[in-house]
């Protein structure tokens, strides 16, 4: 379940915890909508927390198509994603994988062991990518 959205300065923090669904993979979608988000940085993921997956690979399909036009006028946003859980790292693969083939452009994630060192990351790579405004 989602724990909390947080729409922080320049992205957006998710915390997830115990079961992951379909319904929260949707809420992610749904919360920028509502939210008027048009821009973002990055967006940082934390399931560190969660215990086990509901999560359907049709799901996973649709958002990642809904996404890549998110992502297409957002060039440069970076993706962090805090895991020790191999069936993570896939579920975010496979949405890489419809992402790509949704919007045609390269999808790419970074996996963390903490909220410290993805954010650690995020700083240095913000602070030197110039294709960020």
């Amino acid at each position: 379940m989602v724990r909390s959205i947080v729409f922080e300065d320049y992205g957006i923090y998710f915390v997830i915890e115990n079961d992951f669904s379909d319904e929260d993979l949707l809420s992610f979608k749904s919360e920028i909508v509502r939210k008027g988000i048009t821009h973002v940085k990055y967006i940082l993921w934390d399931f560190s927390a969660v215990t086990s997956f509901s999560v359907s690979s049709d799901t996973i399909k649709k958002l990642a198509g809904e996404e890549a036009i998110f992502f297409r006028d957002n060039p440069g946003v970076k993706m962090a994603v805090v895991t020790k859980k191999v069936i993570v790292k896939g579920l975010t693969n496979l949405f890489g994988a419809y992402f790509e083939i949704a919007g045609g452009q390269e999808f790419g994630a970074e996996f963390f062991n903490s909220e410290e060192e993805a954010r650690s990351w995020l700083s240095v790579v913000l602070a030197t990518n110039d294709d960020v405004q």
